[in-house]
């Protein structure tokens, strides 16, 4: 099919300012990485982990051994009104002294009592009292995962949806669109609802496709008599509009991919803060 701008033959490179822009731009994916740290903050301060390494260390055959009551406190936490305790106790495994902590609420015991310590046979500093929790909380807690696995799933999608925007980049074969239609759409910004324009172009098996582009600067869509795009030949419906690409990618005289050389550098660090920040919030939980 002939066209009548240039591309460059398929695999195009795609520079890397772009494609971060692409998997991390946009505010769909800034939510996702946004409640995805919200929820893992959440977790951390529910101490949600210990209920998982509860889970791990208890689960098998444990050993026992006579520990000693050292301190009885109140935690930070409460259950209802009701305060969760805390306990602190020694005991000794093979000749060496552990330390560990417990938590309950109702009864408890004074300090220098004796008590009944549980223990996992291959890492003694995972242990608990008998009848007492390792975990702050108990299992109960973990409905607050639904925070993060909400970010998550977000994010997810935006991956798949960046994976897909790359490829075509790529691999895209080159169509001439011709507007069709004009709406509005249901999707409003800043209370202002955005325009949707339907173009058709006809793909290189001469199938006639229709797609639909939602935007708040329609002028920048019809300023020509037909809009150059891009399309999957896998899956034509998956087409893009080459003066609407993501991540301030623009197509030079030479048919290749490059970044917007009027773009703001500082919104490709931006758009970084927020997945950076959970990352390291991530690993700092965890390790």
């Amino acid at each position: 099919m002939e066209t009548t701008f240039t591309l460059a033959t398929p695999p195009r490179k795609i520079p890397l300012l772009v494609k971060s822009k692409i998997f991390f731009g946009g505010l769909l994916n800034q939510i996702g990485w946004a409640v995805f740290l919200f929820g893992i903050l959440i977790c951390w301060a529910f101490s949600v982990d210990g209920v998982f390494k509860s889970m791990y260390y208890f689960s098998g055959t444990l050993d026992h051994a006579e520990g000693l009551v050292v301190k009885v406190s109140e935690s930070s936490a409460s259950e209802g009104d009701v305060e969760v305790m805390q306990m602190d106790y020694l005991f000794e495994s093979a000749g060496r002294e552990y330390n560990g902590r417990s938590y309950f609420t109702g009864e408890f015991y004074e300090v220098g009592a004796k008590v009944d310590v549980e223990f996992s046979f291959t890492n003694p500093e995972y242990s608990r009292i008998s009848g007492l929790r390792y975990s702050l909380f108990g299992a109960g807690i973990l409905f607050i995962l639904i925070f993060p696995l909400i970010g998550f799933l977000i994010i997810l999608a935006g991956i798949l949806r960046a994976r897909k925007t790359i490829f075509l980049l790529k691999n895209g074969k080159p169509a001439l669109g011709t507007l069709i239609k004009k709406g509005i759409s249901n999707i409003t910004v800043n209370e202002v609802p955005l325009e949707r324009l339907t173009f058709e172009f006809t793909t290189e098996t001469m199938k006639r496709i229709k797609i639909t582009e939602d935007t708040a600067n329609p002028q920048k869509l019809e300023d020509e008599a037909q809009e150059r795009l891009l399309y999957n030949p896998e899956n034509p419906q998956h087409a893009k509009l080459i003066d609407s690409l993501p991540g301030d990618a623009v197509l030079n005289s030479s048919g290749k991919f490059e970044r917007d050389k009027d773009a703001n550098l500082l919104m490709n660090i931006v758009v970084l803060v927020i997945p950076v920040v959970t990352l390291y919030v991530v690993y700092t939980w965890l390790f």
